[in-house]
């Protein structure tokens, strides 16, 4: 299955931000989650500090994770899916989006992969260490209750 990913830019109303936010987090996101191929959903806010002087237009970002083997029809499906779900008026109806498709593998920091491994195991080994009392069911149970036990 090929894997994408979409990145909306968006900007609120003046004033909305907590409408706006409140609406996209615990509504537009659901409702885009339901279309098929859409898999994972993560929103951004754009930060005081940046590297250049120039901002860009928006202050929100979404990136959508997509799996589809056919893209088109996956756009067909989200513009059936969500042409009827409410759209908040706090949302500035000017937004940018566009698809990506990975180039090469996902690459990781190697200490950072090596300090998730060695994370892993010692969870692990933790959970296994921990003795839990069993219950005693069936003939055992009523055999120590009618003992006193």
């Amino acid at each position: 299955m090929a894997k994408y990913v979409m990145f909306v830019m968006t900007n609120c109303a003046p004033g909305t931000d907590a409408e706006f936010n409140d609406w996209y987090n615990r509504i537009h996101l659901p409702d885009v989650l339901k279309v098929p191929g859409i898999v994972a959903a993560q929103r951004y806010k754009l930060t005081d500090e940046q590297r250049r002087t120039t901002r860009p237009d928006y202050g929100y970002m979404a990136a959508y994770e997509i799996e589809s083997n056919n893209l088109p029809k996956t756009f067909s499906l989200m513009n059936e899916g969500l042409k009827d779900v409410y759209k908040s008026p706090s949302m500035n109806p000017s937004t940018w989006a566009y698809f990506f498709q990975p180039v090469g593998k996902r690459q990781v920091k190697a200490g950072a992969k090596a300090a998730a491994k060695k994370r892993k195991p010692a969870k692990a080994a933790a959970k296994k260490s921990v003795k839990r009392p069993v219950a005693k069911r069936g003939a055992a149970a009523r055999k120590t209750a009618r003992k006193g036990k």
